[in-house]
């Protein structure tokens, strides 16, 4: 075992599930641009998930990566592959780093058994949300294309701008709740986001 991490709670005590997940792929990427995780495990919970999220987190694990807020890395995991990759100036450097560990034969572990405290957002939420989504669509497109390739990051583009028209009629006739509705955001929110997309093809 290369690096350990440990359960999450949020204020309110329900547990943060970025603090273990799996590796983004092309569908579960958009999936997750898109929160439609909710609506496809509540239409098949069991046969389709499409989340980056493990549906349990009260069982200490293996897992693909952990939350960058606490990880025990062992000192031979950093001199093997060196340290946080800088060109993730903010946002997914932890999954970048954990991705390179498991290529380089090291397992990651989640223990449920000791938890710690995130106070999400508590350096940004006075920051522009539109900024702050910017910067998190560049780490995206930008972890794309440093652990997988520039090929992959193109297609992932290119199957969001041709698959926008069918995802946001779902969006919006959906009557499951989904963040973005319950924030009241429009289409101008997702307009943007295509438009920097375009931008870094």
């Amino acid at each position: 075992i290369g690096i350990v991490g440990v359960k999450t709670l949020l204020k309110n005590n329900k547990v943060l599930k970025s603090c273990a997940r799996k590796f983004p792929n092309l569908i579960n990427l958009i999936f997750a641009f898109w929160d439609l995780s909710s609506i496809i495990s509540k239409i098949s919970p069991e046969k389709l998930n499409f989340s980056l999220y493990y549906k349990d987190y009260s069982q200490s694990k293996i897992v693909d990566m952990l939350h960058g807020g606490f990880m025990m890395i062992n000192k031979q995991v950093i001199n093997k592959i060196g340290l946080l990759d800088d060109r993730l100036d903010m946002y997914l450097e932890d999954m970048e780093f954990c991705l390179r560990a498991k290529i380089s034969g090291y397992k990651i572990y989640y223990s449920a058994t000791k938890s710690i405290y995130h106070f999400v957002n508590s350096s940004s939420k006075k920051a522009d949300q539109l900024w702050i989504d910017n910067l998190k669509i560049l780490a995206n497109l930008k972890m794309l294309e440093i652990s997988y390739s520039l090929f992959y990051k193109r297609l992932f583009i290119l199957i969001y701008i041709l698959t926008f028209p069918i995802f946001y009629l779902l969006y919006v006739i959906s009557s499951i709740p989904i963040r973005e509705i319950r924030n009241k955001i429009s289409i101008k929110y997702h307009i943007y986001r295509l438009f920097i997309l375009l931008k870094y093809f």
